[in-house]
């Protein structure tokens, strides 16, 4: 990168979006811990050495790469991006009645996300909610290995599979057709696709660590479990039962959004 700079004599700026060194396990799974956490620390170091700017999405990410010696900028996002949606319209297009319960995640589709776990709290769900639809939007290297376990753990109408869908409306359209935003990923540095999910108005039921909890631990429109699939399977029980309490929690989930 530093040839490819000097080359274009242009300022440049690089986002660091990953906390590597718990990365780095799932990327290199034959070497030792130790050995991979030093590799990425080094690695790191070297790459942000290289550009003029970096911006982080965390103040969790701004404290590690401290510990690196880098300098860092925030990051945030464009709430503009993410008004409106139409969960009806979505319900329509893809045959989903209005009655139905729906649940949804937003997400990359990789091991480290957590989307297995989620799968087991939808198959927890399915004695109370029978007719509940788990929506997952995102495409990623673990789809494939998902998508066998979705069949092995709740019939395969029950959860449905849509890829990357256009962010301008059809993701919007997507969040708003849940009747909560669940995630149970570990590894999140700032928790930019709760925040938007906030913005939209959808009420959040997640675990909280790392940048999920800093986006969080706040916030008043979101419901936060321990890595427990029964707890929380209960959680979104507790939202998906009582339609008044959706409605308070998704108006306090605008006003977080804008926090």
């Amino acid at each position: 990168m530093h040839w490819l700079t000097r080359r274009a004599r242009r300022p440049t700026v690089e986002t660091y979006h990953a906390y590597f060194e718990d990365y780095v396990g799932h990327c290199l799974p034959w070497i030792p811990a130790a050995l991979g956490r030093a590799l990425a620390k080094h690695l790191s170091r070297q790459l942000c050495s290289e550009v003029d700017h970096l911006i982080v999405p965390s103040e969790q990410m701004v404290d590690v790469l401290r510990r690196y010696g880098v300098t860092t900028l925030p990051i945030g996002i464009d709430l503009e991006e993410v008004a409106g949606g139409d969960g009806p319209r979505f319900r329509a297009e893809h045959g989903i009645d209005v009655s139905r319960p729906v649940i949804v995640t937003v997400s990359r589709l990789a091991v480290e996300k957590n989307i297995g776990f989620l799968l087991q709290m939808a198959r927890a769900l399915l004695p109370r909610f029978p007719d509940l639809l788990f929506v997952i939007a995102g495409e990623g290297p673990d789809a494939p290995r998902l998508k066998r376990l979705a069949q092995d753990l709740v019939a395969s109408g029950d959860v449905r599979f849509f890829g990357n869908l256009d962010r301008r409306r059809a993701l919007l359209d997507a969040c708003r057709a849940g009747e909560a935003s669940v995630s149970a990923s570990p590894v999140e540095t700032h928790g930019l696709v709760l925040i938007e999910a906030m913005a939209l108005g959808v009420p959040i039921v997640s675990t909280a660590v790392v940048g999920t909890k800093m986006a969080l631990e706040h916030a008043r429109g979101a419901v936060i479990s321990e890595e427990d699939v029964g707890a929380l399977a209960a959680r979104v029980t507790a939202v998906l039962v009582d339609p008044a309490r959706r409605a308070a929690l998704a108006a306090r989930a605008r006003v977080d959004a804008e926090a």
